[in-house]
């Protein structure tokens, strides 16, 4: 196969790639867009530790995108961590690719490496539980990754209801072909050990073995013929690299070499099997392991490397056959090794590797840099140096936070200033350690996003289109509502559980669940302004309607011209078919004797009005409706313990739909000059649009147990999320409109008895700082409603916005 094709694939939401060694500008340039073009964008890249800091530090191209659009980790190993492996997960498949491939170009196309796969669909199968295992065996590995790389786990298995049901592989499993597979890493016994006790005691035919790189005195080699006993021994080794120990082959008896020089056409031969023949099979070994001690271990050693490999067994004769090697392997075509130059082995075990001292693992959530020591503690005098993507240190102080454990030291970084992509420690004596990634947890939570389903691609057509009638958010929000509730059935992940836990006792921030209520009185109130927010609806495809509602009031790109919003608006909520019938009004007019065209022109201005009238009347009653329906869901999902911050969501679609829907005259001026759209009287009605706005804002914000309180946030940190905060804006203009528009007297008189305390409850329910209150998203969703809809309901921006500035500073003195 083509490796690098693969990742092209369709049908997987995450990939979790482990490698040896890695060249970030093959990953960021090959891999990653095939990965996201097939819409995988959920990616976690797994590096031996000290070759991720000399890929940092060595002088190649530094990452662009890493820890941002995907999370890269160095793993410790005894010896190395050495595995290659990619595994691709997604609702409805899953695959594991284990080759002798590293994540580098030439691994991926320039080398002759040896790869296979398996996959699954989401019905149960042998298949599925050595996948299931493999991603087990991935989880174990990142332990210890940190914030970013426990929520893209997360958020994969919650995505993934085949993994969550699917019991790992404990061993060997014969799969729907009837060929026989294991994925062996070393446990109690190494790789090579577990090899041979597949084979159950089968006498073997020959022992055929391909590596890149083996032991000075083949020690490996010779413990895998002790245990197999095989009749022949067959090696595979490329003479053009003159590092094969040809000395050491002494004492092995019925043993052939052959030279893979000509086979490899001047590819560097890095491909690794052992294949033990016996009467009926082949039993095979391949992946990361080399032929050495290291790798595959021996009796009562389970070897120093961190290794991962696929066993086979297949009918005997076909793997030589499928690789196209029978002919070579051949004692016809063995070579005489006497004539090679002795050199001892080049092992690729780099264990001893000289790089740059650990600086440890750095990750930001919004504005907080967490800084986990190397070994847990900071090195005494050093001093901690952020950069930029081109190496340059950035010029600010950050301000120390208390830690949440004593292996994390975290830090505030100053108002509007950029984040970081590397960081490194100045130590005592003048030396810097090695450049480690910043890890920016809330964008890599925010990238990890399927392929939009077919609802959520019918639902962005609608949008994008604005053509659909009758509240036609709403519809649009109860189908990707009901879309996520179907994909989202089963029950909640487990199996690492096990994991989180363990982060959660080692203190480090984790991002859990809290009801507003909790949320608000437990946080600590922000120092300073934030610039970075969280979204709750990241990974949702709910956040095209947040992403819509911003673009139809001037956020997100939208042009601001006024008359560009009124055609939006219009398409966007409108509220009926706006088709005529010219036909008819010609043939009524020759019966007349009129002229046709006025005619047609006066009967189609008085069908209009009537149209209109009893669209007004029907398009209210949904309006008024949709608000009923809102109440009474908030309350049964109060008493189910199942707000969430959808219900935020819906919350503000429907309070925009209400003053879209609104004009600044009495019901009694109704039907005069009024357009399709805004059916909703100032005053003289039950369903006036300040009425309506009361009704909805009660059912969250009254009562002496609110509702609001029982809405349960996913959150980290002290801030709250950019859309919680774009909708309390909403909710502030809404209740600030009802009360302020222009009304009778007697009417004027209702508002401090009814809206009055409602305002009161919004203000102290929210529970936002001064700060909250003057951030970007609440003063831009809060200008731009103005800059809507001050007009059209007869509204006094200025007065608008000083009586918000009063409200707040009687909230805020309480």
């Amino acid at each position: 196969m083509k490796l690098y094709e693969r990742f092209g694939d369709r049908g997987f939401h995450t990939s979790i790639i482990t490698s040896f060694c890695v060249d970030f500008e093959a990953y960021e340039d090959i891999a990653l867009p095939r990965l996201r073009g097939a819409g995988c964008h959920n990616n976690l890249l797994l590096v031996d530790d000290k070759m991720l800091r000399e890929a940092l530090d060595g002088g190649l191209a530094l990452p662009r995108v890493a820890g941002r659009w995907y999370s890269a980790s160095g793993v410790t190993a005894k010896g190395v961590f050495h595995p290659k492996i990619v595994l691709q997960i997604g609702r409805g498949a899953g695959r594991i690719i284990v080759s002798s491939a590293n994540m580098t170009s030439s691994g991926l196309a320039g080398n002759l490496e040896l790869a296979g796969s398996l996959e699954c669909t989401d019905d149960g199968s042998p298949q599925q539980q050595i996948i299931a295992q493999v991603w087990q065996y991935a989880g174990t590995c990142l332990n210890d990754a940190g914030q970013a790389v426990a929520s893209q786990l997360t958020w994969a298995e919650a995505r993934t209801p085949w993994l969550r049901r699917a019991a790992p592989a404990a061993g060997a499993v014969t799969l729907d072909d009837g060929t026989v597979a294991a994925f062996l890493t070393p446990q109690a016994q190494g790789i090579g050990e577990q090899f041979v006790q597949q084979l159950d005691g089968e006498p073997v035919k020959r022992l055929v073995v391909f590596s890149p790189y083996w032991d000075d005195k083949l020690d490996g080699l010779k413990h895998l013929i002790a245990r197999l006993a095989p009749a022949e021994v067959a090696l595979l080794v490329d003479s053009a690299k003159g590092e094969f120990p040809v000395k050491a082959l002494g004492g092995i008896k019925n043993l052939t070499v052959h030279d893979a020089k000509d086979f490899c056409k001047g590819r560097f031969f890095h491909a690794k099997a052992v294949i033990a023949e016996t009467r009926k099979w082949d039993h095979v070994l391949y992946g990361s392991a080399n032929c050495t001690v290291a790798a595959l271990g021996k009796s009562n050693f389970a070897g120093t490397n961190h290794e991962a490999c696929l066993y086979k067994r297949l009918p005997a004769g076909q793997t030589l056959d499928a690789l196209d090697l029978a002919s070579l392997i051949d004692k016809s075509r063995a070579v005489d090794t006497k004539t090679w130059e002795p050199a001892a082995a080049a092992d690729d075990d780099l264990a001893g590797l000289d790089v740059r001292a650990a600086p440890g693992r750095f990750e930001c959530h919004l504005d907080i840099l967490s800084w986990h020591p190397p070994g847990g503690t900071a090195p005494a005098g050093a001093t901690l140096e952020l950069l930029n993507l081109g190496r340059q240190v950035l010029d600010y102080d950050l301000v120390s936070l208390p830690g949440t454990s004593k292996n994390e030291v975290r830090y505030r970084l100053p108002a509007g200033v950029t984040r970081s992509a590397f960081a490194r420690l100045r130590l005592s004596d003048g030396a810097v350690s090695g450049l480690a990634i910043v890890s920016l947890v809330d964008v890599i939570r925010q990238e990890a996003r399927e392929q939009r389903s077919k609802s959520a691609e019918q639902a962005a057509i609608r949008l994008a289109d604005e053509t659909e009638a009758e509240l036609m958010i709403l519809d649009v929000f109860d189908a990707l509502e009901a879309a996520e509730a179907r994909l989202n059935r089963e029950p909640e992940p487990a199996s690492f559980s096990g994991r989180r836990k363990k982060a959660d006792d080692k203190g480090a921030e984790q991002f859990r669940t809290l009801d507003y209520e909790s949320f608000i009185a437990g946080r600590r109130p922000p120092e300073i302004s934030a610039t970075l927010f969280a979204n709750s609806l990241a990974g949702s495809e709910l956040s095209l309607v947040r992403n819509f509602l911003n673009r139809i009031i001037g956020l997100g790109g939208v042009a601001d011209e006024a008359s560009e919003d009124e055609d939006q608006l219009a398409s966007a909520f409108n509220l009926g078919d706006e088709t005529s019938d010219p036909d008819a009004a010609m043939a009524a007019a020759g019966e007349t004797g009129m002229d046709p065209s006025q005619y047609a022109a006066d009967e189609e201005a008085k069908r209009e009005r009537q149209r209109m009238a009893a669209q007004r009347k029907a398009s209210r009653a949904q309006i008024v409706q949709a608000a009923s329906q809102f109440v009474k869901k908030i309350g049964l999902r109060k008493q189910a313990g199942a707000l969430t911050t959808l219900d935020i969501l819906r919350l503000r679609a429907l309070l925009m739909i209400v003053v879209a829907a609104g004009h600044d005259r009495p019901a009694s001026a109704a039907d005069i000059e009024t357009s399709s759209l805004q059916v909703l009287p100032r005053e003289g009605a039950e369903d006036s649009w300040p009425r309506v706005i009361g009704r909805i804002l009660f059912g969250l914000f009254d009562g002496g147990d609110p509702a609001i309180g029982h809405v349960q946030l996913e959150t980290a940190g002290e801030h709250i999320a950019e859309d919680i905060l774009e909708c309390w804006a909403t909710c502030f203009w809404c209740v600030q409109a009802a009360f302020a528009g222009p009304c009778s007297p007697a009417e004027r008189k209702l508002l401090p008895k009814h809206l009055g305390p409602l305002m009161d409850k919004i203000y102290v329910a929210t529970g936002l700082t001064a700060l909250e209150y003057a951030s970007s998203p609440v003063v831009a969703v809060m200008t731009k409603m103005s800059e809507r809809f001050c007009a059209r309901l007869g509204l006094d921006a200025i007065a608008q916005k000083k009586a918000h500035d009063e409200q707040v500073e009687r909230v805020l003195d309480c």
